[in-house]
């Protein structure tokens, strides 16, 4: 089972006495009963979430959702990819700059990713 072999690998490997799963479509019975009960689920995560004070989820909104959300990375190398306007009429495109190593071909840009870029 996954969740034994994370929990092995970070015991045994790392020193780390705890593990935290976290799930949004909830937990295998296997995954229950390896937890006893601590496993955390979607819903309450948003419960404890909504228990917080306003400036405690204004800071934690802002903690987890910093970083690039809007260019993708490539699917092979998971890096992100480069926006790079297309010739003659076409579409923008999204291109991989690794691409002479991972070989990922060109991503059009579509929708409003499109019309922002075009604004």
């Amino acid at each position: 089972m996954p969740h034994q072999a994370v929990f092995r690998v970070a015991s045994r490997v790392r020193g780390y006495s705890l593990a935290i799963f976290y799930s949004v479509s909830g937990f295998s019975t296997e995954a229950s009963n390896f937890a006893a009960g601590k496993l955390v689920s979607g819903d309450e995560s948003l419960r404890q979430v909504q228990t917080l004070a306003d400036a405690e989820r204004t800071a934690l909104l802002q903690h987890v959702t910093r970083g690039d959300y809007v260019t993708p990375s490539c699917p092979k190398c998971d890096i992100k990819m480069i926006r790079k306007a297309g010739r003659a009429g076409r579409s923008d495109f999204w291109s991989c700059p690794n691409f002479g190593a991972c070989r990922t071909r060109p991503i059009a840009v579509r929708g409003a990713a499109q019309q922002a870029w075009s604004a």
